[in-house]
């Protein structure tokens, strides 16, 4: 089941309890902002329930605000061009990424993921600013292609703690 289908069925579940807890309730108005902040923080509290107790298997991400962990047996893993210590450059193919065509001619570092068990990619592109060759641009997608995090400038990304 996808986060955004738990999250539904979990609000749906909510809101019952409270109209059964509420019988003098005439309907069951709630204001559009209240709403859009609920669901907000609904989608937070399931996100990080299942980071906490869904199991992970093979190579996971932990991708929150710039910060990006890469898990691959046990290495962690900060910066797919560089070495898991981050001294040394290395092929992303270290890491289990291949190249993959993206179109018009252009390739991107790919590695499938799972995050809750969900499909998950994360690609590595030189994008429109690297015509050097330097890999710059890294993002993680949904299998549907939305983007979950991403970062214009890999070398900025913390070395690993």
């Amino acid at each position: 089941m996808k986060q955004d289908e738990i999250v539904d069925a979990a609000s749906q579940a909510f809101w019952a309890k409270v109209a059964e807890l509420c019988p003098t309730a005439k309907t069951g108005d709630f204001p559009p902002l209240n709403t859009h902040m609920w669901d907000n923080a609904c989608n937070d509290a399931v996100r990080i329930w299942m980071d906490q107790n869904v199991p992970k298997a093979g190579a996971t991400v932990e991708a929150k605000f710039r910060h990006f962990e890469l898990h691959i047996d046990d290495m962690v893993v900060t910066n797919p061009t560089r070495s898991s210590c981050g001294r040394f450059n290395v092929s992303p193919e270290a890491y289990g990424f291949t190249i993959i065509g993206t179109g018009g001619g252009c390739t991107a570092w790919c590695l499938d993921i799972e995050i809750c068990g969900v499909k998950h990619y994360v690609y590595l592109t030189n994008g429109d600013l690297g015509h050097d060759g330097k890999l710059v641009d890294m993002g993680v997608y949904t299998e549907d292609g939305d983007m979950i995090w991403y970062c214009e400038d890999i070398d900025d990304l913390p070395l690993p703690r």
